[in-house]
Order: structure tokens, then C-alpha cells, then sequence
């Protein structure tokens, strides 16, 4: 089976195949987030899938872990423009910085707990799951 993958700018990355239905979505361009920030992230492709096909783009695991940025599980159709929107869960530096020559550091060369996405880097799952038509029964 055949999805067409449409770039929506001159940026976008083709998504990279992990294994059977899962490919690795690559961010096309820099982000910054800051602490208790959100950003949308647009990956700037579309899919064109036949009926019965939903693509889920999942957080890698790893990410909120290493730097306290998330993103609930997004579900797109056919055509959509594939974005998520991060969350940095990370507290600023202001909260619990006691030392003062820091805190003046942080404010004006940026805060610590800032997630940076550069250009190619891995930062969803992209995952193509069937679908039937369900109806509901109702007593």
C-alpha cells in the first residue's frame, strides 16, 4: 500500500521508515520553547490515504525524559497538515534558582529549562493504523 506524501514548503523532511507501519517525523525547521511554554510544531507534509487508513502521530518517549517536552497523541485524515504542539513541562529557572549571578545569567542568555528542536531532528512517530466503520446499538 501507497500513501503520497505532499511537502507543504521548500523546508519539509520526508518521513523516515523505522519499521513496517512506524516512520520517524523530522522536524523541518528550529523551534524554541520555552519553560511552561507551548508551541505548535508543523512538519509541513500531507498525506493522501485511502478510506479506512489513520495515520497517529505519537511523542518519542525519550523526549520528556531528557528535556520535560511533550505532546498528546494527534490523529489526522487524509490532506491534513501533520503538526503537533509541544508542551515544555519544565519549570523556569526563577522558581528554584536561588543564586543570583545564575538567575542574571539565565534572564539574559536564555533560560536553562529551554527545549530547542533543530532542523532534522527526530521528534515524533508517525503510525498508520486500519479502521472500520463501527455502529452503535443502542437498547
Amino acid at each position: 500500500m501507497f500513501f503520497t506524501v505532499k511537502k507543504l514548503s521548500k523546508q519539509a523532511i520526508d518521513p523516515a521508515r523505522v519499521d513496517g507501519n512506524i516512520f520517524h517525523l523530522l522536524s523541518p525547521r528550529r523551534f524554541r520553547i520555552d519553560p511552561c511554554e507551548r508551541t505548535a510544531v508543523s512538519f509541513d507534509i500531507s498525506l493522501t490515504m485511502p478510506s479506512g487508513i489513520m495515520a497517529q502521530v505519537l511523542p518519542i518517549p525519550d523526549l520528556l525524559y531528557t528535556s520535560g517536552a511533550l505532546f498528546p497523541v494527534s490523529y489526522f485524515s487524509s490532506g491534513q497538515n501533520i503538526e503537533v504542539v509541544f508542551i515544555n513541562n519544565s519549570l523556569p529557572d526563577f522558581l528554584f534558582i536561588k543564586n543570583k549571578t545564575s538567575l542574571a545569567s539565565a534572564h539574559f542568555f536564555g533560560d536553562t529549562n529551554t527545549f530547542f528542536i533543530e532542523k532534522g531532528d527526530e521528534v515524533a512517530r508517525l503510525l498508520f493504523t486500519k479502521t472500520e466503520e463501527m455502529d452503535l446499538k443502542y437498547d
